[in-house]
């Protein structure tokens, strides 16, 4: 009587009769090879190549064979500086002591958090970077998945999405959902709202003519006595009571205290962000500001020099001595301007003056 076959023995020995019409040849392109060149950890690469060799049922045998052939760049002229290995296990512990990981995990935590997403760089891409760099460490998932979003460069409120993911499939899926709304962000046109200043109308302060600004004015100082140009208040000759004649604009016109015959033009302008009135007198021979004005613009970029101080001589021959220089840029009608003020005590000016 002929002995009963082992049904086991036999579903073994089909495995292993199918594994043997696959050549090494065929399994190498599939394998990735080791080189010790590149951050790749070689325990990673130990773990893929078992993997593949109790698939194939290799032998020790064998498994000394086909790593030895895997091996390229610095492993395999570390392999030759060993002489003869016969064994498969010496082979996997010499490369380990080797090529082992010798970044602690602080290390590896610090390259981690310091890695940005690179301008050339897939989301996948980086994403698989990073993973790969925590292999070299005891990295978790939850912790990796924190440094992958800080690494991306965009607010908080766009990458809000990507919080809440309880491994790294689930985050994955999330980093796909982000990329295709940014994606979506990029391409949408955009409809911007014109500024109010846009909209708003130029005139020129010294005419009052739309179709140019003071800078370029042709028709030269304005007297603010007679209403005519070509020259300053102190020089003028008539004496005859004249009435201004400025159009309507955003400049406001208030009456002197001292003189009421006489209209005193004022126009707000801007000193670093700050609004002031200013008297527009083109009688003074300088511009001047008041010392409390001179503490609500200050910055760096204010050019204040306290020791510089002259001798003014005023209305009436009224004297005073100044409290220092400054230089700054002016916005006056949407145009600025570099000029030089001197800085006065506040009861000696009752609002900024310039010419």
């Amino acid at each position: 009587m002929p002995p009963k076959k082992d049904i086991k023995d036999g579903e073994e020995r089909e495995s292993r009769d199918t594994t043997s019409y696959i050549s090494f040849a065929d399994v190498e392109k599939s394998m990735t090879s080791f080189s010790g060149d590149d951050s790749y950890p070689i325990s990673t690469w130990f773990e893929e190549f078992e993997d593949t060799a109790l698939l194939m049922s290799w032998t020790e045998v064998e498994k000394l064979i086909y790593a030895k052939r895997l091996l390229s760049g610095t492993a395999k002229l570390f392999l030759r500086s060993l002489g003869g290995v016969k064994d498969y296990k010496k082979l996997k512990q010499e490369l380990e002591d080797e090529f082992g990981s010798k970044l602690n995990s602080a290390a590896i935590h610090k390259k981690l958090s310091s890695r940005k997403m690179k301008k050339d760089e897939t989301y996948q891409q980086y994403f698989l970077h990073m993973k790969e760099c925590a292999l070299h460490g005891n990295i978790e998932d939850a912790a990796l998945m924190e440094y992958v979003i800080d690494g991306i460069q965009d607010s908080e409120s766009n990458k809000s999405i990507l919080y809440g993911a309880s491994n790294l499939k689930e985050f994955r899926k999330k980093l796909d959902i982000y990329k295709s709304i940014k994606e979506k962000t990029q391409t949408r046109p955009s409809v911007s709202t014109p500024f109010a200043k846009n909209n708003k109308i130029k005139r020129c302060f010294n005419c009052g003519d739309l179709d140019h600004q003071a800078p370029t004015c042709t028709k030269g100082i304005k007297c603010f006595r007679c209403n005519e140009f070509g020259h300053k208040g102190t020089q003028c000759n008539n004496k005859g009571k004249k009435t201004l004649n400025i159009q309507k604009t955003d400049t406001k016109i208030k009456t002197d205290k001292e003189d009421k015959e006489l209209e005193t033009p004022y126009k707000k302008i801007k000193i670093n962000d700050v609004e002031i009135t200013a008297l527009i007198d083109t009688g003074s021979d300088v511009n001047l500001i008041k010392l409390s004005e001179v503490e609500k613009i200050m910055t760096e970029k204010v050019i204040y020099d306290k020791e510089k101080s002259i001798h003014l001589t005023g209305i009436a021959g009224k004297e005073l001595n100044t409290k220092g220089f400054l230089k700054v840029k002016v916005l006056i009608d949407d145009y600025y301007a570099d000029l030089e003020f001197h800085v006065v005590q506040d009861y000696a000016l009752l609002t900024l003056e310039i010419m």
